[in-house]
């Protein structure tokens, strides 16, 4: 499992290898500069 702020590029990336998006927490992370940002949280299944 693995998170990443909802808006960046990171997210989209994770999606190629297979991780699954759970869910999204608005306003979960403070960032270096700015307002709390919502965070996705993914998994992927190893077989």
């Amino acid at each position: 499992m693995l998170d990443t702020r909802t808006s960046d590029a990171a997210k989209f990336l994770y999606h190629s290898p297979g991780y699954q998006l759970i869910g999204i927490i608005p306003d979960y992370a403070f960032p270096t500069v700015g307002k709390l940002a919502d965070i996705s949280f993914m998994y992927k299944k190893i077989t």
